[in-house]
């Protein structure tokens, strides 16, 4: 069978991560923790829409329909998306994480900026958020262990964000900057290794 260099190349990497994604499934079910939580301990996967094409209602219509308990957004500072936002959380039942942040190069302007942002992600009444959150954490399942554990004890929420991001944040092609993976897919499959891992 002859290939050109481009069919090789995605050949190649569909493979490669197919390859890592069962190995990375066999060792999370190989290293579960052995641990007997508090009754109060309650996992919560969140979705990222990072890449998502669609409109915020097919979003969370597709969040919904993999099994995700909520989504993680950025705070949107306008009226008629904050609005959207909240009638498709109210649609399909869905709980939410902020993010909030800035990018101003002048300190005293990205903090006003960010006080204002996270001001109202948390005085909003429409509704209450999971969290409000910068980005930030590690992804060692080592780490993780001992984070669950303690939540567990403490009969506490653990609340994941399955964030793997659209291209130039996930691996691309050369020069085609076409993506290595699926996002979407490989969100989904984080979801249900983070929940077989440590429900």
């Amino acid at each position: 069978m002859k290939q050109d260099r481009r069919t090789f190349i995605l050949s190649s990497a569909t493979a490669s991560a197919a390859m890592f994604l069962s190995s990375l499934e066999a060792f999370a079910s190989a290293n579960k923790p052995l641990s007997f939580g508090n009754s109060g301990y309650d996992l919560k996967i969140m979705a990222t829409n990072w890449g998502f094409t669609g409109s915020m209602d097919d979003f969370c219509s597709a969040v919904k329909k993999e099994g995700y308990d909520g989504v993680d957004l950025w705070w949107p500072n306008d009226k008629k998306a904050q609005d959207e936002m909240f009638a498709a959380l109210k649609t399909h039942d869905l709980q939410v994480g902020f993010q909030c942040g800035g990018w101003q190069e002048n300190p005293e302007e990205h903090l006003a900026f960010y006080k204002k942002m996270i001001d109202a992600a948390a005085r909003q009444n429409i509704q209450r958020p999971l969290y409000i959150n910068n980005h930030s954490g590690r992804v060692h399942f080592e780490w993780w262990d001992k984070v669950v554990e303690l939540k567990k004890q403490k009969g506490e929420q653990m609340t994941f964000l399955t964030e793997f991001g659209p291209p130039d944040y996930m691996p691309t092609l050369p020069y085609t900057r076409q993506p290595l993976g699926d996002q979407w897919a490989i969100n989904v499959y984080m979801m249900n290794l983070l929940r077989k891992r440590y429900s």
